[in-house]
């Protein structure tokens, strides 16, 4: 099961089995702390939908754009 997130212009999707794409726009340049703050939101994605969270609601999906939008304004 694939599920393909919108944040803002960009896309984060995710699949039971463990993988995550993220769309280019949000995979940033070789800032570690960049890339270590993203791992950190995808990673409690995967582990939402590995619970059988609804990650598609819009609640949820504010939510990761709020996320992403601090990890662009601290990095």
């Amino acid at each position: 099961m694939k599920i393909r997130l919108p944040v803002g212009d960009e896309w984060i999707e995710v699949d039971t089995t463990g993988a995550i794409t993220v769309s280019p726009g949000l995979q940033g340049d070789d800032d570690s702390e960049y890339k270590a703050a993203l791992d950190g939101i995808t990673s409690l994605i995967l582990a939402c939908v590995c619970e059988n969270v609804t990650v598609n609601t819009p609640a949820f999906i504010r939510a990761l754009e709020t996320a992403i939008d601090y990890i662009n304004n601290r990095y």
